[in-house]
């Protein structure tokens, strides 16, 4: 199963503040992981800033669709990405206590996972 942790580790080395806010409406991303699967990080790409450059809910059901039935086929290629991924899943589950380790120290200050209001003067 794909899991989404990563998304939360994106800005973990900057303050989660009123620039970061206005950086991610402008054009800031989370950089797409190297072990994500390829037609999912094709459709982070497609999640653009701009809303007419995204996908509608109907295109977006649609593809979700198609990648179900083709992942039923144990021979599609979503199928064998998903099955890369389960496995470099399974190596990173298999060291995790090390990493957290490592990434608490590489979690910045201000980098706050919670909902808050932020007050803006000028925002995008």
């Amino acid at each position: 199963m794909f899991k989404f942790d990563e998304i939360r580790n994106s800005f973990n080395d900057i303050p989660h503040d009123e620039n970061l806010a206005v950086e991610i409406c402008k054009v800031l991303r989370p950089k797409i992981s190297e072990d994500i699967p390829e037609f999912i990080a094709d459709l982070i790409v497609k999640l653009d800033a701009k809303a007419e450059n995204r996908p509608t809910a109907k295109e977006l059901f649609q593809l979700i669709k198609e990648w179900y039935k083709e992942n039923k086929n144990n021979g599609s290629e979503i199928h064998s990405q998903m099955k890369v991924y389960e496995e470099i899943r399974r190596n990173k589950l298999k060291n995790v206590s090390k990493e957290n380790e490592s990434e608490k120290t590489r979690i910045h200050s201000q980098a706050i996972y919670t909902s808050r209001f932020l007050s803006f003067n000028d925002f995008p």
